[in-house]
């Protein structure tokens, strides 16, 4: 009878010891995040030029559009930037807009109400280019989006502007907002280098991916251990 008591007593024990180490790790755990690349219209040119590239200013926006499968948080956008016409440069602004179709504009002159999801400021680099990459998180739906920089709105009234010295990823068709002329409007525009078409600007944006943290499958490997052992306990008397 002692024998059978201390023998329930031990497994008792042992399942005991296991479940709170499990929990404890279950607990203490954390998910880490990795960022994965949603748009990458270019790979990184060489930094430090000072050749200047495509103007961005309150006339003048330049962005790319693109597509979101599932439910997406964004973290990062930015892109190779550098100071604009005659070395201006201060804060621009970078903006997500919501898009009605893949090959859609914003609906207003420059955006309508309702269409910009998310605003942040960049501080443009003064003298020499480089790649700059600034915080914007906002979930998104699936659906097309654009990825705009531009100054005069959302608290943005530096100039600056996106080099042309970065080996092409994707066709290099950009969407800009014009307001040099009388009427104002958006168009696509294939913008490259002048001496080489596979030469263009660089904008980036990525987003935050939950990646699968260890502790938990840890903590459920010792747990299926526990079964298995309990089993052949169990078996053998």
């Amino acid at each position: 009878m002692n024998k059978i008591k201390s023998y329930k007593l031990g497994i008792t024990s042992t399942v005991l010891g296991l479940v709170v180490c499990a929990a404890l790790l279950l607990l203490c755990s954390t998910g880490t995040k990795a960022d994965t690349i949603i748009l990458e219209t270019a790979s990184m040119g060489p930094p430090g030029t000072s050749l200047g590239g495509i103007g961005i200013n309150s006339s003048q926006f330049l962005g790319s559009r693109f597509h979101i499968n599932d439910i997406t948080t964004i973290s990062l956008v930015g892109g190779h930037l550098t100071t604009g016409q005659n070395g201006a440069a201060g804060d621009i602004f970078a903006a997500i807009v919501q898009l009605g179709g893949p090959s859609a504009f914003p609906l207003g002159l420059p955006f309508a109400a309702g269409e910009v999801l998310a605003t942040t400021l960049i501080s443009v680099p003064s003298g020499s280019s480089q790649d700059v990459m600034v915080s914007l998180p906002i979930t998104l739906q699936s659906g097309d989006y654009l990825l705009v920089f531009g100054s005069g709105l959302f608290g943005a009234n530096g100039e600056g502007g996106l080099t042309t010295v970065n080996p092409a990823l994707t066709a290099p068709i950009f969407t800009v907002y014009n307001a040099h002329n009388v009427v104002p409007f958006w168009s696509d525009v294939r913008l490259t280098a002048i001496n080489n078409p596979n030469l263009t600007m660089r904008i980036v944006v990525e987003a935050a991916v939950p990646e699968a943290a260890p502790l938990p499958l840890l903590a459920i490997g010792l747990l299926l251990l526990l079964f298995i052992s309990l089993r052949r306990r169990i078996s053998r008397d």
